[in-house]
């Protein structure tokens, strides 16, 4: 809505048989009559911004964003630099423009020059907006949110989601709300989520009201208001429908082709052999189903695919048919190279163009592909079928792409008639902080690499010994591999375990960091934790890594120390991890003791997510399953020198977490309250609430000061 009334619209561009039909043009509204129309963009224009000057900036498929004035109705300004599409766009009132990029990156402008480039999502970015004293969020399709320092730095990343994140709105508070494929709208505050949102699809757009209401636009073809206002909830009749609605998505999430999620086998059906080559089975693990298929030439089961499931739970109708978690009306084979095919899906009444072009990015195919592929589905899909008409309901089609709705399980919904949304309380803290997001693979690699090759040339025969040899490689590669498989669940196999026990975690302390970042991974694959808990007393893991990284500062190097933290911290993530970490506290919090020492920033947020963590357990326990008061003690410790040392200097973050770990242990009872005490944790509370230039910051610091 440009700010004199007028209304702009883009939308796609329409082909049959290969030939443009509809221009991808921009159409200025006044009332219900077009008034004028821009034309520029040779492809799909998939966004529209107004900028603070009232100038309208638009995106592309074509992997361009276009500045236009409205009153002469021409284009000012071309911003080229992308290599894919363009998705998204946002204004700042000094007159630069930030765009998202399928492209995996985002840039800033100022006129038509590209002046910063950021990087750090692991896939196309869909969503921008603005950050109030901050900067700015992004979102996308690596189901990630990141919150951004218009500088560069990443300051937070915020994960949650179960697939694409759509589109963000932010409050004046700086409440970030999302939306996403996973069929919710999701609030989030100080890095946490606060509420969620459940809807019976796609969740495609989120808008923020200035009375604090939130609106959502969903694939069910319905808009939705959220208030926290009781005295605007709508009538029982209205949420009463709504719950139902929800609760019919939520038994059909429950089965996965006509059987029961709860009935289905876990991780353990996997330590039987298959009956034969290519047998099937299917798992459970959390709330998602996993299909295997038997390698009888390797001896192992490998993954297959996420098993999901259409809204009835009989995995589709009419003969559609399932591929990579969404139901097609036809699968292609389209031969890329001799002797290489890809499966295409396609749903009839698709944009052909669309579908290829989405086919090209995601599997990284030459752009000059496009208009063969898109004249193949046309001639071979679309005969007696009209362009446009569509043989089954898709309101779920992606608005960006023009893909289909894919079918992924919808959480549990609410049980309240209406959305609680959390307090501002932070001590006791609740809730953990993982290191899930995985560095570059091909550097960790690289760097392993380099290291292993540098202990093969070594003239000290016992460090030489731990090189690894031609096979071992393949083993390394394939633990790298399970680490960084996003959706794949993957087993290492016994020779893979046994070269980390046996070589790689014995490697000289400056050279794990590589190992370390793999491991750290590692710990968040189920059939890793399976490994490590039986095998416990056989391969402490735990203990393994905390005798070779403890130490001063001038012992371990930083990029160790990270590491090895960063394990520690994700060895909470599981429940069955969390409590072989609880039972090594006595060698895991000595290991990091000074870490603060070291003076570097991700040592310090690494220590006080690690302290953290020990908290919430601690709280949560008791102190029963972490050690007694023996351990609260060391962490209460380490959290108050590190306060001491760097409490008005250190990053918000780090901060805060150290600050959010001292209160929570105060808060198990009088003993850890005392222990607080007497490390004099309160003065230099105090100092923190009167001198942090973090809102957050001071309020914790308070909230810390009440308890003890």
């Amino acid at each position: 809505m440009h700010p004199q009334g007028a209304v702009v619209s883009g939308g796609y561009d329409r082909t049959m048989s290969g030939q443009t039909i509809v221009k991808p043009v921009i159409n200025i509204w006044e009332g219900d009559s077009i008034v004028g129309t821009l034309e520029g963009h040779t492809l799909t224009v998939c966004g529209l911004t107004i900028s603070p000057t009232g100038h309208l900036v638009s995106v592309s498929w074509d992997k361009t964003a276009r500045v236009w004035d409205l009153e002469s109705r021409s284009c000012v300004s071309v911003l080229s630099g992308h290599e894919q599409a363009v998705w998204a766009a946002i204004c700042f009132e000094d007159g630069s423009i930030l765009t998202g990029s399928a492209d995996k990156t985002i840039k800033r402008w100022k006129g038509n020059v590209c002046e910063h480039t950021y990087t750090g999502h692991s896939d196309c970015v869909r969503a921008l907006a603005h950050f109030p004293g901050v900067g700015f969020a992004s979102a996308g399709n690596d189901c990630s949110i990141r919150l951004w320092a218009l500088s560069g730095d990443c300051l937070m990343v915020l994960n949650g989601h179960q697939s694409f994140v759509y589109s963000l709105s932010v409050f004046p508070s700086g409440d970030i709300v999302s939306s996403s494929e996973d069929k919710t709208c999701k609030v989030w505050r100080d890095g946490n989520c606060v509420a969620t949102l459940p809807h019976t699809g796609s969740v495609w757009a989120v808008c923020t009201l200035p009375d604090g209401d939130i609106v959502t636009a969903c694939a069910d073809g319905i808009a939705r208001v959220f208030s926290r206002d009781t005295s605007r909830f709508a009538d029982a009749d209205v949420l009463a429908a709504y719950d139902a609605s929800l609760a019919s998505q939520a038994i059909a999430a429950q089965e996965v082709g006509g059987v029961k999620m709860s009935e289905l086998p876990g991780l353990e059906a996997l330590e039987a052999p298959g009956t034969k080559d290519g047998a099937t089975k299917i798992i459970r693990v959390d709330e998602k189903a996993y299909a295997y298929s038997w390698n009888s030439g390797e001896s192992k089961w490998d993954q297959i695919g996420v098993v999901v499931d259409g809204p009835a739970g009989g995995g589709g109708d009419g003969g559609q048919v399932m591929m990579d978690g969404r139901t097609y009306d036809r699968i292609f084979d389209i031969e890329i190279d001799e002797g290489v095919t890809l499966k295409l899906g396609y749903n009839y009444g698709q944009n052909p163009y669309a579908v290829a072009q989405e086919f090209i990015w995601n599997n990284d195919l030459p752009q000059d592909h496009l208009e063969q592929i898109a004249q193949f589905i046309d001639k071979n899909a679309n005969q007696g079928v009209t362009l446009g008409a569509e043989s089954r309901p898709t309101r779920g089609a992606d608005p960006l792409t023009g893909a289909h709705d894919a079918m992924y399980e919808s959480q549990k919904p609410a049980k309240e008639t209406f959305v609680t949304f959390a307090s501002e309380e932070h001590i006791p803290r609740k809730a953990m902080i993982f290191f899930e997001l995985p560095g570059k693979q091909e550097a960790i690699e690289k760097k392993a690499m380099e290291f292993n090759d540098a202990l093969a040339n070594s003239m000290d025969e016992n460090l030489s010994q731990l090189a690894m040899n031609s096979e071992e490689k393949i083993y390394f590669a394939n633990l790298v591999k399970v680490a960084f498989g996003k959706d794949a669940i993957s087993k290492p196999s016994n020779n893979e375990y046994a070269l980390l026990r046996n070589k790689l975690l014995k490697w000289p302390v400056g050279n794990l960091f590589p190992v370390l970042d793999v491991l750290r991974l590692l710990v968040l694959n189920p059939f890793v934790v399976n490994y490590l808990v039986k095998n416990a007393e056989d391969f402490d893991v735990v203990k393994a890594v905390a005798s070779v990284t403890s130490g001063p500062a001038a012992s371990v190097p930083a990029a160790t120390r990270i590491m090895s933290t960063r394990f520690f911290v994700n060895c909470f993530r599981s429940t069955d991890m969390r409590g072989l970490i609880s039972k090594r506290l006595d060698v895991v919090l000595p290991a990091t003791n000074g870490s603060v020492s070291y003076g570097n920033a991700q040592v310090n947020l690494a220590y006080a997510t690690l302290l953290l963590n020990v908290a919430v357990q601690a709280y949560e326990t008791k102190a029963a399953e972490v050690g007694g008061m023996e351990q609260v003690k060391r962490a209460i410790s380490g959290g108050a020198e590190f306060l001491h040392a760097a409490g008005k200097t250190e990053s918000e973050d780090s901060v805060y977490r150290a600050l959010a770990a001292v209160g929570t242990l105060a808060s198990i009872d009088d003993k850890s309250r005392a222990l607080v005490k007497e490390f004099q944790v309160q003065a230099v509370a105090n100092e923190i609430k009167a001198s942090h230039p973090s809102d957050k910051v001071k309020a914790c610091a308070s909230q810390l000061l009440s308890v003890v």
